[in-house]
């Protein structure tokens, strides 16, 4: 969200001269390659307007990864500055599991978003 009426919270380290001028606080980013596989994930704090409501504060992900098998994969999740404990616990656990049991959880988000939001069969 480009919010130029609006001085930047003490967080802010958005320059007052840039023209996008979207608060946000500095970036994290994490990146592995090994062996043809390629991952990326950053994370920063900012008035997006894209996950909640225009002005609120919010955490985003991005993530990024390409294996030698596959095309790259990205996608970005904005929740609100409200549950941002919750979004750090989530990542807290990743940590002690395996990338095995990482891509089972990944396959069923996606399971359950294929379920929730197929068709309704004819005369059901």
């Amino acid at each position: 969200m480009t919010d130029i009426q609006h001085p930047c919270p003490k967080w802010c380290v958005t320059e007052p001269g840039d023209a996008r001028h979207i608060h946000r606080t500095q970036r994290t980013e994490v990146n592995r390659f090994k062996s043809g596989t390629s991952a990326s994930l950053s994370t920063r704090g900012g008035s997006f307007g894209l996950g909640g409501p225009a002005g609120e504060n919010e955490i985003v992900v991005h993530a990024w990864h390409r294996t030698a098998e596959s095309d790259s994969v990205s996608g970005d999740l904005y929740v609100p500055v409200r549950d941002a404990s919750h979004l750090a616990g989530v990542f807290e656990a990743l940590s002690y599991v395996t990338p095995t049991q990482v891509r089972e959880l990944a396959a069923g988000i996606r399971q359950a978003e294929a379920e929730m939001t197929a068709e309704p069969e004819a005369g059901a």
